[in-house]
């Protein structure tokens, strides 16, 4: 899973690097950019939207990715 994934960069080298892929971000313009990007690729991506966790309580992943995701978080 590609956790905070953005325009899509790292679910698209997965997939196109035989792995699956599920991308995972906050709904908006990235989001849209992303499905684009691989429904115009043809790629099989699973997403889903960070704030509708239902999905992920089921799911298991091997890895987890999250780059430049943290950073946003606050301070505590």
């Amino acid at each position: 899973m590609d956790y905070g994934g953005g325009v899509g960069d790292k679910s698209i080298m997965s997939r196109e690097h035989g792995f699956d892929a599920y991308y995972c971000d906050v709904y908006g313009p990235t989001f849209k950019f992303a499905n684009w990007r691989f429904e115009r690729r043809n790629l099989n991506i699973k997403m889903t939207r960070i704030f509708d966790d239902a999905p992920l309580k089921v799911l298991r992943f091997d890895i987890i990715t999250c780059f430049e995701v943290l950073k946003h978080l606050p301070n505590l």
